[in-house]
C-alpha cells in the first residue's frame, strides 16, 4: 500500500511534525538539543557536503563556506520550533522546490545516524518521514505558532511562572 504524500507548493508554510519510533525519548539531553539545532542550521540551506565532512575542514575552510552558503536562498523559513522528548513540531515557509523535502531528510537522517552511533543502537529513529499540514490564514499561523512556543508548557516539561 502506498502512502500518499500531499505537494509541498514554495511559498506556503507548513506545520510539520514527527515523533520516535516507540515513543522512545530521543531529544532528552542537552547534547542530542544542541546536535539537533546545529543540524537544523546547517541543513537549511542546499549543502554540498555533509556536516560530517564540514567538521573535517580546517577552521578558515568552514568559516569561508559557510559565509558562501549563506548568500544563497534557503531551502526553508523557519518560523516556529519544538523539539519535545520523543517527537518535534516545525513551522516553516518551503522557499524552493522540494525545499522541506531535502531538509527533513537531512536533519533526521543525520541526527538519526549520530544519535545511533552514540546510544549504540541501529535501525530507523523516526516513524515515518514526517508529517505536514498546510498553514492557511494569519489566524491559523498564531494558533500553530503559540501551540508550538506553549509545548513544553503545556506538556508539564517546564513550569511557566508568573
Amino acid at each position: 500500500m502506498t502512502t500518499h504524500r500531499p505537494l509541498l507548493i514554495s511559498n506556503n508554510i507548513y506545520h510539520l511534525y514527527n515523533k520516535s519510533i516507540a515513543d522512545e525519548p530521543i531529544f532528552n539531553s542537552l547534547e542530542d538539543l544542541k546536535r539537533i539545532l546545529v543540524l537544523v542550521d546547517y541543513y537549511r540551506y542546499f549543502q554540498r557536503i555533509r556536516l560530517s565532512k564540514f567538521y573535517l575542514l580546517p577552521s578558515l575552510m568552514q568559516k569561508n563556506y559557510l559565509n558562501e552558503i549563506k548568500l544563497t536562498k534557503p531551502l526553508v523559513e523557519i518560523f516556529a520550533f519544538s523539539f519535545m522528548p520523543n517527537h518535534y513540531h516545525l513551522l516553516l515557509k518551503q522557499q524552493q522546490d522540494s525545499g522541506i523535502k531535502q531538509f527533513i531528510s537531512n536533519i533526521q537522517n543525520s541526527f538519526s545516524k549520530s544519535f545511533n552511533l552514540i546510544k549504540k543502537r541501529s535501525g530507523s529513529l523516526f516513524l515515518h518521514s514526517f508529517k505536514s499540514k498546510r498553514v492557511v490564514g494569519k489566524n491559523t499561523f498564531i494558533h500553530i505558532c503559540r501551540y508550538i512556543h506553549i509545548n513544553h508548557v503545556t506538556s508539564r516539561l517546564i513550569e511557566f511562572i508568573n
